[in-house]
């Protein structure tokens, strides 16, 4: 990363030094009548330019975040504001010394430039020191974790940043064109301030870029309005409605239609209609801009103009958001789709090993079947050791028969299909089953007063992803276990509440998605297969720590139709 950063250093500086040329080798020409030093520096610059074309690691280096974000300071310091202030100061001198006593345009615009560059150049020299002094710690640190990558409305305003300075940089220039060459009777200073305006609120918006807050709809929103605002006032100065460019108020439009809400979206084309509506009455005129026949100040041409943008926007706002959401809502289902297809090889990758330590832990067993048989036999009936030998050997059949079903269950050939039970009986039963094995829990069990019966499609494996969330609650907190049964007209919702410590609010948004538990020596293999099997019937699991203390689990199935 270092590395990358100081490359960015460096191809940033000679790439302003190689416009510096370029500029100083014009006002070169122009001073010796001879165009020989301009065309030497173009050819410099095209061969440099088609080398970094043609060298491919170069040009692969060239497109990394760090040196093209480099390289826009660089621009904007060398180009972009001493463009902006040799007009300006252009303009000021010549109101205070008059045009007798005024340097040219380009020595002007090449003394800022070359100023610019200079500070540029030494800021990175000052900050390359002092991190040169900083990157060699007396004592070894941990690395520091890598930033996050931008957020996708970031994105969408560094884009917009980068959109605005084309923008205005082409409408400075072609201001320029109007006044010098075409004699365009402009309100320069006026027109200046508004490019300089946007232009500062250009380099405030790529600095706040850099701070570590995620740019929000209504804070698009805002920069989107002042890009129209912008527009409106450069507008009225160049000719309002008359103006050619004044259908790019379509872009604006389009960005919101793209990026932001329903809402949001339409409040930029009312603002945007509101803007070319205000410009067809009101604007200072420019006479090269003058539409034939222009008798009255609302000529057919322009009316016809005005209908066609408010249709535009209309339809742009319309389809492009429509479009946009239907490629979010894509996005969305693809990444939900990833995720399922994640979690499936992971229970596969968990009933594998289940499996393969099933088959394992048989032969285990076996044999200590033969040995507490060989025991009890030589030990005296009825005595201490006799009761302790067949207790172990009640265990040891328990576990048998708890393998032998798992390698049952996992066989899909021999599972049946899911039945339809009445989820009162079925979730009383999976109760009782769960109280023989938790005989120290205290609990209620409630049921929802509805019309009606809940019916549930259920199996097996239903039953132990059940079991798992009361063994969950039964190990916060053994006392006082709610279990509330309730249902609507589609689902059938079963609450189960503790009065343990509560989930830590930094995991629960992961607890069931990733191998992460709340217990000290938990794997969180439990609550993920728990979270997998309710997925499979159409349900889902929320956890939730309830106002009075403890956690709430909420489980959610479908309900289906009672059996004929």
């Amino acid at each position: 990363m270092q590395n990358v950063r100081r490359y960015a250093d460096i191809i940033a500086s000679l790439e302003g030094l190689m416009w510096l040329s370029l500029a100083w080798s014009i006002s070169l020409s122009v001073h010796i009548g001879s165009t020989e030093p301009t065309l030497a520096s173009l050819l410099v610059i095209g061969a440099l330019v088609v080398f970094c074309w043609a060298h491919r690691p170069l040009r692969y280096l060239l497109r990394r975040y760090h040196i093209r974000k480099r390289r826009t300071d660089m621009w904007i310091h060398t180009l972009a504001l001493p463009l902006l202030l040799a007009m300006f100061l252009h303009i000021m001198l010549e109101a205070l010394l008059g045009s007798a006593w005024l340097p040219p345009k380009m020595l002007l615009f090449n003394i800022l430039a070359s100023a610019g560059w200079t500070t540029y150049v030494m800021t990175l020299l000052i900050k390359s020191v002092i991190h040169g002094f900083k990157a060699k710690p007396s004592k070894p640190i941990m690395p520091t974790a890598l930033p996050l990558p931008l957020s996708t409305p970031n994105r969408n305003l560094v884009r917009l940043t980068i959109v605005r300075g084309i923008t205005w940089t082409g409408f400075l220039l072609a201001i320029v064109v109007g006044v010098e060459l075409l004699a365009f009777d402009l309100p320069v200073t006026a027109v200046v301030s508004v490019v300089i305006s946007m232009g500062v609120l250009n380099i405030a918006t790529w600095w706040r870029l850099g701070r570590p807050r995620a740019v929000t709809h209504l804070e698009y929103l805002l920069h989107l309005l002042a890009d129209i605002t912008g527009l409106t006032l450069l507008f009225y100065f160049s000719g309002g409605s008359t103006n050619p460019f004044i259908t790019y108020y379509l872009v604006p439009v389009t960005i919101a239609a793209a990026t932001l809400p329903w809402r949001h979206a339409w409040i930029i084309a009312a603002c945007s209609m509101a803007g070319y509506t205000f410009l067809m009455f009101s604007y200072h005129p420019i006479p090269q801009l003058g539409h034939i026949n222009s008798d009255s100040p609302l000529s057919l041409h322009i009316l016809g103009m005005w209908l066609n943008f408010g249709l535009s926007a209309g339809l742009v706002t319309f389809f492009i958001y429509k479009m946009a959401h239907a490629l979010r809502s894509r996005d969305q289902a693809l990444s939900r789709t990833r995720e399922a297809a994640l979690r499936n090889e992971q229970v596969l990758a968990v009933a594998t090993q289940a499996a393969g330590t099933a088959h394992e832990l048989g032969t285990p067993l076996s044999t200590m079947a033969v040995l507490l048989k060989e025991m009890q036999a030589d030990a005296p009936a009825d005595s201490t050791l006799d009761q302790d030998i067949n207790l172990l050997r009640q265990q040891v059949d328990v576990c048998k028969s708890r393998l032998q079903n798992l390698v049952s269950n996992a066989d899909r050939r021999r599972m049946a299909e899911p039945e339809v039970l009445d989820a009162e009986v079925w979730l009383a039963g999976v109760v009782q089953r769960w109280l023989v094995l938790r005989p120290d829990v205290s609990h209620q069990f409630d049921v929802a007063e509805k019309r009606g019966r809940p019916w549930l499609a259920v199996d097996a494996t239903l039953d132990q992803a059940l079991t798992n969330l009361l063994n969950n609650a039964a190990d916060a907190n053994p006392e006082h276990i709610a279990i509330r049964l309730d249902w609507q007209s589609e689902s059938v919702v079963i609450d189960i509440r503790d009065h343990g410590p509560g989930v830590a609010m930094s995991i629960a948004d992961q607890l069931g998605e990733t191998f992460i538990s709340t217990k000290s020596k938990g794997m969180g293999i439990g609550l993920f297969l728990t979270h997998a099997t309710i997925n499979r019937f159409g349900g889902g699991v929320s956890l939730y720590n309830h106002p009075e203390g403890g956690t709430l689990t909420e489980v959610t199935l479908p309900r289906c139709a009672a059996p004929t």
